[in-house]
């Protein structure tokens, strides 16, 4: 089961990538540009670690749908649809669970683009299982 934790953001900034100056390889943050097909355009080598795979080869030009079955029927969706169809932002936490079961915790920043959306995703797996030892 995958659950949210969503807040929307006020602003709606539409980024173009070629114009946005930044440095993607080496941060530990995972980076995805999807376009307006829903195939991934770019990863960088940390989104393909989060979502559990070894190579780039494995999901460029791949969509969503084709990679995640049954993510269109997400919350998590719902929130990169706005992003992509009506420009709004957002910042949402998202449990994502492996074919085995594992399942990790993710900080997602969602922007809107000219081309599609880039997402942001930070594994907060740890600090999740941290607060649940700590509040129970």
């Amino acid at each position: 089961m995958n659950r949210i934790n969503e807040e929307q953001s006020s602003v709606s900034p539409s980024m173009e990538y070629s114009h946005y100056n930044y440095t993607s390889e080496g941060v530990e943050q995972g980076f995805q540009l999807i376009g307006m097909d829903w195939r991934y355009s770019y990863l960088n080598k940390t989104a393909i670690l989060q979502y559990g795979f070894d190579s780039e080869k494995e999901l460029l030009g791949f969509s969503l749908m084709e990679k995640f079955a049954g993510i269109e029927s997400s919350d998590m969706f719902r929130q990169l649809e706005m992003a992509m169809y009506e420009g709004i932002a957002s910042i949402l936490e998202y449990e994502f669970t492996f074919p085995d079961d594992i399942s990790n915790w993710y900080e997602l920043r969602v922007y809107p683009l000219l081309s599609g959306i880039m997402v942001l995703s930070i594994d907060i797996t740890e600090q999740k299982n941290q607060a649940k030892i700590n509040f129970g």
